[in-house]
């Protein structure tokens, strides 16, 4: 005889007969533990069995990942050395040539400084040289032998003075004044070097100066050339290359040349 009845009925047909379910007292029981043991059975599978399982696939998975990420890593690794390596070449590099602009930059302002300097003292330089040259200019017209026109019978050409060592090399070719002037056969040609830094001291070195006689023979040959020594190579000042022309003692031909 069941134990329980449980009546379904439809609230929409009240006319029906409901429907009658019968439940014993050990069907009872058997459903209401079932319903209680279910859920920790289904707890004890998942623990012993569904969820190893499941681990043990997703450990294949994650192991799987792992070698996938070593083997994308040991190139990243290698990669990351190389751009080590190049990072450290780089930094060589920028030092080097922060090192060699600094340089660069220091010469630029030491040129520049320099050249300004030079434009400067070339300009003093130049002015120097107009009023030695000037002066000059007035040397040579005090120091030029007042001699008459009428007793110069040659003249020199194309005199040139250029130092050597401690010695004066000079060259020059002699000729007529005048076509019709008289010139003896043979003439004398005094050379001296005269040195100092005023009129005064030009004059006195050219008493105490080394003279170089030559024979000027105009029907043989009209150049003369040759070297005289210089009385104090060291020494400063203007120096002048003198060369007279004599007829014994009589001057007929004066030539001379500032250097």
């Amino acid at each position: 005889m069941p134990s329980y009845s449980i009546l379904l009925m439809r609230t929409d047909a009240t006319d029906k007969r409901p429907w009658r379910m019968n439940i014993g007292r050990t069907m009872f029981w058997v459903l209401a533990l079932g319903a209680c043991a279910l859920p920790i059975l289904g707890f004890f599978v998942s623990l012993g069995w569904v969820a190893p399982s499941w681990l043990r696939l997703n450990m294949d998975s994650m192991k799987e990942a792992v070698q996938e990420a070593e083997a994308t890593l040991q190139p990243l690794q290698q990669q990351n050395a190389q751009l080590a390596d190049r990072k450290a070449t780089l930094e060589a590099q920028v030092t080097t040539l922060r090192t060699q602009l600094a340089e660069a930059e220091t010469k630029i302002t030491m040129a520049d400084t320099a050249r300004t300097e030079a434009v400067a003292r070339l300009g003093m330089l130049e002015t120097e040289v107009v009023n030695l040259k000037q002066a000059v200019a007035k040397y040579e017209a005090m120091l030029k032998p007042r001699s008459s026109a009428q007793r110069e019978v040659v003249q020199c050409n194309d005199l040139t003075a250029i130092r050597q060592g401690d010695k004066i090399t000079y060259a020059t070719t002699f000729s007529r004044i005048r076509r019709d002037s008289n010139v003896p056969d043979k003439l004398t040609v005094q050379v001296r070097v005269a040195q100092g830094d005023n009129a005064v001291l030009l004059d006195q070195a050219k008493q105490n100066a080394t003279v170089v006689n030559h024979t000027l023979e105009l029907s043989r040959s009209a150049k003369v050339e040759g070297s005289v020594p210089l009385s104090n190579p060291q020494g400063g000042g203007l120096r002048m290359l003198d060369m007279k022309v004599m007829n014994g003692t009589t001057q007929v031909g004066y030539c001379w040349k500032s250097f």
